[in-house]
């Protein structure tokens, strides 16, 4: 535990370095947190809860540095983890991506329906929106 947490750490130094140094190297230290969590054996599930935490909170807006990562991460696992760290974590990036895409499309609902003068707690209800980010949007 006292490792795990250390590598914890050490991601959150990191990630106050985004944007003040090249992502690839942003990537590289990335990369070298990962190695060391895979070196401390731990569970399949531990393993994949960190790996989602760093690939979310060293944050790097670039798909080649994140595949690269990804295959390498699949290298190093030599492939042995079910499903695979790589594809959970795709997996819960899809997901979180439906649901913004969901609110976003609720939000442009609620928009229209507000421009037709609907009550807000029509539209709140209709479109599963808090009656506050109903009131707050601009039409």
């Amino acid at each position: 535990m006292k490792r795990e947490l250390t590598l914890i750490v050490l991601a959150c130094q990191k990630a106050i370095l985004e944007g003040k140094i090249p992502d690839e190297e942003l990537g590289q230290e990335r990369l070298t947190i990962a190695k060391a969590l895979l070196a401390q054996n731990y569970d399949h599930d531990r393993i994949v809860s960190f790996m989602w935490f760093l690939k979310n909170f060293i944050f790097i807006d670039n798909q080649d540095i994140n595949h690269k990562f990804d295959q390498q991460i699949e290298t190093l696992t030599g492939g042995k983890l079910d499903m695979g760290i790589i594809e959970t974590i795709k997996m819960q990036e899809r997901r979180e991506g439906k649901a913004e895409g969901r609110h976003e499309e609720a939000l442009e609902i609620a928009r229209e329906l507000k421009k037709e003068g609907l009550s807000i707690e029509f539209i709140a209800k209709t479109t599963k929106l808090s009656v506050e980010e109903v009131q707050a949007l601009k039409t």
